[in-house]
């Protein structure tokens, strides 16, 4: 797999890949906590901080994926079209 291919499915699935950095993440910290962490504090507890934790990275992950997204609406050599096919384009057709 070329790093065309893994660039190409990024642009058009960004919100998939940052749902599974979520999932990913609330699965990680978690096991980090509980695993290698000598803490007593309950389970609940954990399950809070891992979501806390998994919503840092993913909005870092939103803002990196809205900064390419920008980066290639203004840089890039695609038009708006070709990236997002169900982009609202005003005084379409009226019945």
């Amino acid at each position: 797999m070329s790093s065309e291919t893994v660039k190409s499915w990024f642009q058009q699935n960004k919100l998939y890949a940052v749902g599974g950095l979520w999932g990913s993440a609330m699965i990680s910290t978690f096991l980090y906590q509980h695993v290698f962490q000598a803490s007593t504090a309950r389970t609940s507890v954990k399950v809070i901080h891992s979501r806390l934790y998994s919503q840092a990275i993913t909005l870092s992950a939103l803002l990196a994926a809205s900064g390419v997204e920008y980066y290639d609406r203004t840089y890039g050599e695609r038009k708006v079209e070709e990236l997002d096919p169900f982009e609202y384009k005003a005084g379409g057709r009226r019945r």
